[in-house]
């Protein structure tokens, strides 16, 4: 560890300035007749000021998004999230052991790491380890999480270390009590996330039933200021679904991201906890940027476009989902979850013009029930109908807000809509007139 390293972390252990260290470690190396380096005689008067060093050194991190199953030795930094256990076992031969599970996130991801060294077990039980702290996993080999999702083994060749001054805090989702929280935008499937979001709409509960069980599904949209994602609360989390209101702000711990037929999905299960309107908790409202289409390049971007409707895709309008595994279905069958009551999913593709480029623009559901002014039976039954409401809208200016997403399968940029409006000439008139004024400031 450099020199300067050593001293910031004294300075913060102890409140003397940078100066008055490097004094103590010049006047130590002189003491002892210059026969330790200067980054030994730092060490000397850490150990003098009680300040505790770890003698380590840090590897060379990879972001947790970067994370791949099967990994022999992964490296990564993180806070800590949530703490778990320890907890007790047995092995099948009847031998006790210990083992405990840390939830740790930087700005990218949050992964769950299990901790098998006694060493580290020893340090949670003492609390010497705590949430919020940032921490390094080091050489973990990494399998399916059994709460679904990776998750990082820190056995005999890992190692857990702590006390990273070192590291800018800054780097790290921010912790309110004692919980980092990640943007939406920064969301990764398969990982585990705290997030703390607005409700923008609410869908009814849903009764479905998987090998002779009975459970219940509910959707909601919500929100931050970085943008929208789908909430997906089963079986008993559903329970919340009665006193939720548009605008509530829920937080939301140890949720399981998970890529949806129509973008990222988190959802709540038996290991997720939900606060609805936190005491202190304030939320910043998502706004979309008005951009032109040749500028649209990052994914998972809330955007906003003016554009011309040019053509439509598809001669089917209304599809059969498992209301179990969302996978599109023909008929009531679907192969991994077998006879099922299927749900509906109302799908649209238009491409749309704004003179710098063009874009596929996906509508689902409700989206497209509003835009095309039918009902969902209207929609499922009269594709011919369909098809002449959007031939007359062909031609036709709308304002498109939604989230840019990859399409898996032509390997190019769309519009997930959220929202879609005519558009109007006096807001229009007035962004107009408040861009210029921006632009003279």
């Amino acid at each position: 560890m450099a020199t300067s390293e050593i001293i910031k972390i004294i300075s913060s252990k102890t409140g003397l300035s940078e100066d008055e260290i490097l004094t103590k470690i010049r006047d130590k190396q002189e003491e002892l007749s210059g026969l330790v380096s200067e980054e030994g005689a730092a060490y000397i008067v850490a150990n003098e000021l009680n300040v505790k060093m770890e003698n380590r050194i840090l590897e060379s991190a990879i972001p947790i998004a970067d994370i791949q199953n099967g990994m022999k030795s992964a490296t990564v930094n993180g806070r800590i999230m949530r703490i778990f256990g320890p907890h007790k076992f047995k092995t099948k031969k009847g031998k006790e052991g210990k083992v405990a599970n840390i939830l740790i996130a930087d700005k990218s991801g949050s992964i769950r790491v299990a901790l098998w060294n006694m060493s580290d077990i020893e340090k949670i039980e003492k609390n010497e380890i705590r949430v919020g702290d940032i921490v390094q996993v080091k050489n973990g080999y990494v399998r399916p999480g059994y709460q679904g999702g990776l998750e990082i083994n820190l056995g005999t060749r890992g190692s857990l270390i702590t006390n990273l001054n070192e590291l800018d805090d800054k780097e790290f989702p921010e912790s309110i009590d004692g919980q980092s929280y990640s943007k939406i935008k920064d969301l990764i499937p398969g990982a585990r996330a705290n997030i703390i979001a607005k409700v923008k709409s609410k869908f009814e509960v849903k009764e479905f039933e998987k090998n002779g069980r009975s459970g219940k599904v509910a959707n909601l949209i919500v929100s931050d200021e970085t943008g929208n994602i789908r909430l997906v609360l089963w079986n008993e989390k559903t329970s919340i679904m009665d006193e939720l209101n548009l605008g509530d702000i829920l937080k939301i711990n140890n949720g399981l991201v998970k890529e949806g037929i129509r973008g990222l999905e988190v959802h709540a299960n038996n290991f997720t906890r939900i606060e609805k309107n936190p005491v202190g908790v304030e939320l910043k409202e998502n706004t979309s940027e008005r951009i032109h289409i040749k500028d649209i390049s990052d994914i998972g971007k809330n955007v906003e476009i003016r554009a011309t409707v040019t053509d439509f895709f598809g001669e089917r309008f209304s599809y059969n989902l498992c209301p179990n595994c969302n996978k599109r279905i023909e008929g009531d069958v679907c192969e991994k979850c077998g006879k099922v009551k299927p749900k509906k999913l109302l799908v649209l593709n238009l491409m749309v013009d704004d003179g710098t480029g063009l874009i596929r623009v996906a509508l689902f559901g409700g989206v497209v029930k509003n835009f095309l002014g039918m009902d969902e039976s209207e929609i499922e039954k009269d594709s011919a109908k369909v098809k002449e409401k959007v031939r007359q809208i062909i031609g036709t200016e709308f304002i498109f807000s939604g989230v840019t997403k990859m399409n898996s399968f032509t390997g190019k940029i769309e519009l997930n809509a959220r929202s879609i409006a005519p558009v109007n000439p006096e807001k229009e008139a007035e962004r107009i007139l408040r861009s210029i004024e921006n632009s003279e400031v």
